[in-house]
């Protein structure tokens, strides 16, 4: 196993308390993400993801929201890799890899917003379609 190594982006330290025992990659709906101020759409590692209902396209994952993303049983996935959506003057849906199985730090596993996710959600991605193992902080 290789050694453990972080990096970081934009004052945040990679999620994962060890090496991801398997990736997957979905498609990610630019326009389901909320803009910075100066327009650009930055997701760090760590974020967590779901999939409004009628689409195949994947957002971030909203607990207000009405269109499936506020679903946490088999709906959430952990955002792999620094992804850039929008950098103010092109935006695009974009392939990105997510995590399927491995060991994450809990406390680096944030929403869109980027506070911390809730236990029930933690308990989520020990689903079906994905399995998500929480390091002891």
């Amino acid at each position: 196993m290789p050694n453990q190594t972080t990096k970081t982006y934009t004052n945040r330290t990679e999620y994962l308390a060890g090496y991801p025992g398997r990736t997957g990659t979905i498609t990610l709906d630019e326009d389901l993400f909320a803009r910075a101020a100066d327009g650009t759409c930055v997701l760090q590692p760590g974020t967590l993801l779901s999939k409004p209902s009628n689409s195949d396209l994947w957002g971030p994952y909203d607990s207000t929201a009405e269109d499936g993303r506020q679903t946490a049983t088999n709906n959430v996935l952990i955002l792999h890799d620094y992804t850039v959506l929008d950098d103010g003057v092109t935006e695009q849906d974009k392939e990105v890899a997510v995590l399927l199985e491995g060991l994450a730090l809990g406390s680096k596993v944030i929403l869109e917003d980027g506070t911390a996710v809730t236990s029930a959600l933690k308990d989520a991605l020990r689903s079906q379609i994905c399995d998500v193992q929480f390091a002891i902080e």
